[in-house]
């Protein structure tokens, strides 16, 4: 045997190990850089909302966290704790933020994002503004006059005083939730009716109506609610639907009806899309309450969507799956 010889890789061998070595790298780098991705966006999120709660806090401690009746007064407060480069009211939010984002299952047009209703906050009754934080930051904010402040306790964070979408890349890519794109106190992010008409009319989502009244609740709230009349016994589901709107006109009229048929059958049959759209099944056989009382004291019309088309008559107000569209 030959002690002295000397062996070594061919260049074949050697071409062999890098093109598997090319391979291996082409399948597993994407993977690699996706999670390198996620955890700078999950990263960048962390500091975000750790600084937007130490700017809280720091108002709490200012007294300068509560009380204010418009969104655009808060940003001025927030301003004093928090470097903020550009502050862009409701009809200009694209000045400050992406005009369309991914937002779940829908791209959302951010300028139509003008109200606190357009985070599913309904009772704020405030208007968004768009900021531009000086670390490139970029958010639309509402804010929510029920906030409360005690300079004294390390507990109040702020985080009941205000809904927000941000992105942390600014005007950059990808814009989607979950990546660049987050959100505190916010339930929906979208338009705040779920059908708004030609004549102005605009509705929340619809839903069913599965709370009745008796003749006594309904008597003792039929002149607040603009009930004519109560049903003279049994439980009366359209009343709870009157009373979940708030008032009997808040329903929508025959017209209103009219006019979503004309959208769900525009083409010229039931359109499961559009219909699912309004919130509504997908698939035709349900029925929509309507503000008009029947002229039986037990009645009222509602609007039945069927395949071949719909249906108006007055039916007895027990009915108990009938769904409800809310005029905003």
């Amino acid at each position: 045997m030959n002690k002295n010889k000397k062996t070594a890789f061919t260049l074949a061998e050697v071409l062999i190990v890098l093109g598997v070595l090319g391979v291996v790298a082409i399948l597993t780098m994407p993977t690699l850089m996706t999670r390198i991705q996620t955890k700078g966006y999950e990263t960048s999120a962390k500091v975000f909302e750790g600084r937007l709660e130490e700017a809280m806090k720091s108002m709490n401690q200012k007294r300068i966290l509560s009380g204010h009746t418009s969104t655009a007064d808060f940003v001025n407060s927030l301003s004093k704790v928090m470097k903020i480069s550009k502050i862009c009211d409701s009809s200009h939010i694209t000045d400050c933020f992406p005009e369309v984002i991914t937002y779940g299952n829908s791209d959302v047009e951010m300028k139509e994002i003008k109200s606190a209703k357009n985070f599913g906050q309904k009772d704020w009754d405030t208007e968004t503004v768009g900021l531009m934080f000086a670390n490139g930051t970029s958010a639309v904010i509402a804010y929510n006059p029920s906030c409360k402040q005690d300079r004294y306790s390390n507990l109040i964070t702020g985080s009941d005083c205000y809904g927000i979408v941000y992105d942390t890349t600014g005007f950059g890519k990808p814009n989607t939730l979950g990546k660049d794109i987050g959100s505190l106190q916010v339930t929906k992010l979208g338009k705040a009716c779920a059908v708004e008409l030609k004549n102005g009319s605009c509705f929340s989502d619809p839903f069913i109506q599965r709370t009745q009244l008796s003749v006594s609740e309904c008597s003792a709230v039929k002149s607040e609610l603009g009930i004519t009349n109560c049903k003279r016994s049994g439980p009366d589901y359209w009343t709870g639907a009157v009373q979940a709107c708030g008032h009997k006109s808040k329903l929508p009229s025959k017209s209103d009806l009219d006019e979503i048929a004309d959208l769900i059958y525009s083409s010229g049959s039931f359109n499961g899309t559009v219909a699912q759209s309004f919130g509504l099944p997908s698939t035709p056989g349900f029925n929509l309450w309507s503000q008009q009382e029947g002229p039986s004291t037990e009645g009222a019309y509602k609007m039945g969507f069927s395949q071949s088309g719909t249906d108006w008559y007055q039916v007895n107000r027990y009915e108990s799956t009938y769904y409800v569209f809310c005029k905003e």
